[in-house]
């Protein structure tokens, strides 16, 4: 008999846990976005990135507040951000004369390095102009682990748009289309 109630209540428990567990509603992709613009949105003045010669600007500095900018961050041990290369370069290519396009390489130093990332940029034959995290504000500052991670800000540096996932041509469109 003892047997009995202890299994039935090992069944009430795990049927309590499994609704608990399917009762959780997943968050979209404008709920993510929503606290994500607004966790982000002080950090924007201060980012301090390099080019290849080490030369470093920062995000607050007013050539960079004068366009709007799109902020892609990837690395070349993370393919999915690699492949997300080709839409920004489409878009490059379609709005660079208007839209300033900051492509940020966050190499580790190990297990990619500033050379993994100039062979993937020639292989891919990428032509957009990229700098370098070397100060990790992305993960110090920022707190991000996960890559590709896109901004998309108006003048002034107002933060429109922020993305953790390849995006298509389209959707690039349609991002670069609100902060135009």
């Amino acid at each position: 008999m003892k047997r009995k109630r202890i299994w039935a209540l090992l069944l009430a428990l795990g049927m309590l846990a499994l609704a608990v567990c399917g009762c959780k509603k997943e968050q979209s992709v404008e709920e993510w976005e929503a606290k994500e613009l607004e966790r982000v949105k002080h950090y924007m003045k201060a980012l301090r990135f390099y080019d290849a010669e080490g030369v470093y600007f920062e995000t607050g500095e007013s050539w960079v507040r004068a366009q709007p900018v799109v902020l892609y961050f990837w690395a070349s041990r993370t393919p999915e951000s690699v492949k997300g290369l080709a839409a920004v370069q489409q878009a490059y290519e379609k709005y660079g004369e208007e839209v300033q396009f900051l492509v940020v390489n966050t190499f580790d130093g190990s297990a990619d390095t500033m050379e993994d990332a100039a062979e993937v940029l020639r292989e891919g034959g990428y032509t957009f102009p990229v700098c370098y995290d070397r100060e990790k504000c992305l993960e110090g500052d920022l707190l991000v682990r996960t890559l590709p991670y896109v901004l998309f800000l108006k003048r002034g540096a107002e933060v429109v748009h922020v993305r953790n996932t390849v995006l298509t041509a389209e959707e690039m469109d349609a991002m670069i289309a609100d902060i135009r």
